[in-house]
C-alpha cells in the first residue's frame, strides 16, 4: 500500500485536541436533537495521522472521504423504531481502492440518541449488524455544560461522555455553534485510557470529531524499541443537507 507523508506539527494537533478553553454562554440553548430524516446527508473528510516521535515532520497521513446518508426506518427493537444511517467511506489519497460502508442503527428514545447496533460491509454486500444490549447512549438531550453520562460498558471497559463547553465550527461561509463533548474509553480495572476524543454537535448533527488514540511503540526486527508513534484522527464536515 502506498502512503503519503506530510509535515504535521505535534504541538498544533495537541492544541486542537485540548478543549479546556472551550467558551461558555449562559444564553445558549444546547443541542436537543439529531437529524434522522430520510435522505439527510453529511459529507466529511477524515485525516488519520501516525506521528513519529523521532521526527514529527514525517507523519504517515491517510485521508478518507465519508458520505453519511440517512437510509430510513429499519429494525423495530423493543417498540423503538431504529433508523439506518450509512457512512460510505473511501480512501482518497492513494490509487489503492479502499471503500466500505458502516451502517448504524440509531433511534431517539427517552430523550437520548441511542445506537442499537452497527456493521461494516463492502459496497454491494448485505450488512451484518452487531446489536448492542443495552444500546449505546451517544447523546443525552438537551446537551448542557457539565452534563455527563456513560455511553456503554462491556467487560469493565466503559466509554464516559461529558459536555465540556461550546464552540463555533466554520462550515463554508457559515459559523455553526456547537456543544463540545469529551468521550473517553477507560479500563475500569487498570485505568488505562484507550482513546480520548472530542465531538462537536449541533441540531444539524455531527459537525467535527477529534480522536487521540495514544502512543504505541515501534520495535525493530529483534524486538528492540526504535521509536514511538502517536495516532490522531480528525473528522471535518464540508457540506450537509437536512431534509
Amino acid at each position: 500500500m502506498k502512503f503519503t507523508f506530510k509535515a504535521v506539527s505535534i504541538p498544533f494537533l495537541l492544541l486542537i485536541l485540548s478543549c479546556g478553553d472551550k467558551s461558555t454562554d449562559d444564553s445558549w440553548e444546547g443541542t436537543s436533537t439529531f437529524p434522522l430524516t430520510t435522505d439527510s446527508r453529511w459529507e466529511y473528510t477524515l485525516n488519520h495521522y501516525d506521528i513519529p516521535f523521532n521526527d514529527s515532520s514525517l507523519a504517515d497521513t491517510q485521508t478518507f472521504s465519508i458520505f453519511r446518508y440517512v437510509i430510513g426506518p429499519d429494525t423495530l427493537i423493543n417498540s423503538d423504531q431504529t433508523i439506518a444511517v450509512d457512512d460510505s467511506t473511501s480512501r482518497i489519497d492513494t490509487t489503492d481502492i479502499i471503500s466500505f460502508v458502516n451502517r448504524h442503527l440509531y433511534c431517539i428514545s427517552d430523550g437520548k440518541l441511542k445506537e442499537y447496533g452497527q456493521g461494516f460491509f463492502d459496497v454491494g454486500d448485505d450488512p451484518v449488524i452487531t446489536y448492542y444490549d443495552p444500546p449505546h447512549i451517544l447523546l443525552d438531550f438537551p446537551l448542557e455544560l457539565n452534563k455527563a453520562w456513560t455511553e456503554s460498558t462491556k467487560d469493565f471497559i466503559s466509554v464516559y461522555s461529558t459536555v465540556v463547553g461550546i464552540q463555533y465550527i466554520s462550515i463554508g461561509e457559515y459559523d455553526i455553534k456547537c456543544d463540545v463533548i469529551r468521550s473517553r474509553m477507560i479500563d475500569g480495572h487498570t485505568g488505562h485510557v484507550y482513546y480520548d476524543s472530542y465531538w462537536w454537535y449541533s441540531n444539524d448533527g455531527l459537525m467535527r470529531n477529534e480522536f487521540d488514540f495514544g502512543v504505541r511503540v515501534i520495535n525493530d526486527e529483534t524486538g528492540n524499541p526504535i521509536d514511538s508513534v502517536r495516532s490522531i484522527q480528525i473528522l471535518e464536515l464540508s457540506d450537509f443537507e437536512i431534509q
